[in-house]
């Protein structure tokens, strides 16, 4: 297709979507006339925000291939935005100038480890050292391309294709990195910068701190008002493009669970997502030490995607995150909404270990006293889960001590069980959450203003509310706070 005829398709798609908008009246979601791939399987629509935004609902379907061709065909330029060395070039100097001297200590130690695995010098490759990094994290990736699924690689290639077809300049080296290449780059970041920090941090000069931010949980029984299970997933990571391209996905993979994924272009890994079985899934950053540099598997989004894919129960998708080879820490939050298994889990993982807390977990005081754990288990009621951004199982700081416990991952936990038991608190109140309360109660950093976020703030990169009950969610993906909220009923798609 002509990128000229493209660009103009959408923007009278995007005019069309406001009439839409003004017009219905019978559905809850507004929708508008579809871009097909193709194939005929593939779609482009626009969901129409409370404020008049019209966001991108990308709608793939059949073999990882075909999903991926669709998925380039149809967003192309915004995949290509999002799948850039800039955006990996952002990750690696902002997160850590953030450290200010420490991370300059911290970049050393990553060059000199990136060095030695390759054989190279920086100063014998003609690079800058961002440059150089880049380049390994690109090799590192491909190494671990035995690990993934074909039809995730497929559809990786797919996308470039698709992509392509469209006049579109995009590489498959760099779709890779977008999906994998961050495990990558913490696997070797965490393992020789978890030490410093935590020497940083009690000497008192870690001054920036590492403000790693999501925050996720999971309501049920007597906490809501209704039947419903929510899942809250409030994802915080940003850079050029990243912010920029949020992307609604359906897919409707040959042979596998249909789901949804609050995700951006050029992804195939999964953000936050919900499944058609009432399973929901979203992922936490959490520094360890026990990691093992460049070797991942592949990767925690694609780990979500399978849970995701192949899951009918939260047993099943616990199982797949504990079996799956890892290389890096991670917290995922999955919950039921409609099985047999109904509840939620915090699995907390690190290269070498697994371990989960439930929605009735009671925590072992004597062992979090042993160990001197920074962190203890607020939640008192068995139908009300939270999770932030540190370990809170004293079987993970058993097994190996050497995790870092950033201080603003601390304060959030506490400042959402304060907000939850506070019944005057305008989102607070336990036992009165139903779905519009609970979202407020997700978007709590953003409707308090106590993180100085204005309608003007970029949205990194979403923060959505699942009712895994019902196979609903409501969500704000941006890219800026004031694009407003996107609703989405599974029951209202056509």
């Amino acid at each position: 297709m002509n990128l000229r005829k493209r660009h103009f398709s959408i923007s009278l798609i995007v005019m069309v979507s406001f009439i839409a908008s003004a017009s219905l009246s019978l559905s809850s979601q507004a929708f508008t006339a579809r871009t097909y791939s193709p194939d005929g399987k593939g779609y482009l629509d626009y969901i129409i925000t409370d404020t008049g935004h019209a966001q991108p609902l990308l709608h793939l379907e059949g073999t990882g291939y075909e999903m991926g061709f669709q998925h380039g065909y149809l967003m192309g330029e915004a995949a290509a935005d999002v799948a850039s060395d800039e955006f990996f070039h952002h990750i690696i100097q902002s997160n850590l100038s953030r450290l200010g001297k420490l991370g300059e200590i911290i970049e050393d130690l990553v060059m000199t480890d990136v060095e030695k695995r390759l054989g190279l010098k920086v100063s014998n490759s003609g690079m800058k050292p961002v440059d150089f990094i880049m380049a390994a994290l690109k090799t590192f990736a491909k190494q671990n391309e035995k690990y993934i699924p074909k039809e995730y690689l497929d559809e990786m290639r797919g996308i470039v294709d698709g992509a392509r077809a469209t006049g579109v300049d995009l590489t498959y080296e760099n779709v890779l990195l977008l999906n994998v290449g961050f495990d990558v780059f913490l696997s070797i970041v965490y393992r020789v910068g978890t030490p410093l920090l935590n020497a940083a941090d009690k000497a008192g000069t870690l001054i920036n701190g590492l403000e790693l931010s999501c925050n996720a949980f999971v309501m049920d029984g007597k906490a809501t008002i209704g039947d419903s299970l929510y899942l809250g997933r409030d994802f915080m990571f940003g850079g050029p493009g990243l912010v920029d391209n949020p992307v609604i996905f359906e897919i409707y993979g040959k042979g596998r669970n249909r789901f949804v994924n609050v995700g951006v272009a050029g992804m195939a890994g999964v953000i936050a997502a919900m499944n058609e079985k009432g399973l929901g899934i979203g992922i936490d950053m959490v520094p360890s030490i026990d990691c093992t540099p460049t070797d991942v598997g592949m990767g925690s989004a694609f780990t979500a995607r399978e849970v995701m894919a192949k899951a009918n129960e939260l047993s099943q998708g616990v199982s797949i995150i504990k079996n799956s080879k890892r290389g890096v820490s991670w917290l995922y939050i999955v919950a039921d909404g409609k099985g047999a298994e109904r509840g939620g889990v915090s699995v907390e993982v690190s290269a070498k270990y697994v371990s989960t807390r439930g929605m009735k977990y009671v925590e072992n005081t004597w062992l979090q006293r042993l160990l001197r754990t920074p962190v203890r288990q607020q939640e008192k009621y068995p139908d009300v889960l939270i999770q932030t951004n540190h370990y809170m199982l004293p079987n993970m700081y058993a097994n190996y001590p050497l995790h870092y416990v950033d201080r603003d991952s601390m304060h959030r936990y506490d400042r959402m069980i304060e907000i939850l038991n506070d019944p005057s608190h305008p989102l607070g109140g336990y036992g009165t959450y139903d779905f519009d309360k609970a979202f407020d109660y997700n978007n709590w950093m953003y409707l308090t203003g106590e993180y100085n976020e204005t309608p003007q703030s970029k949205v990194n990169a979403s923060t959505t509310l699942f009712d895994l009950t019902n196979l609903r969610f409501k969500t704000l993906c941006g890219p800026t706070f004031g694009h407003g909220v996107t609703e989405y009923d599974w029951r209202d798609r056509r």
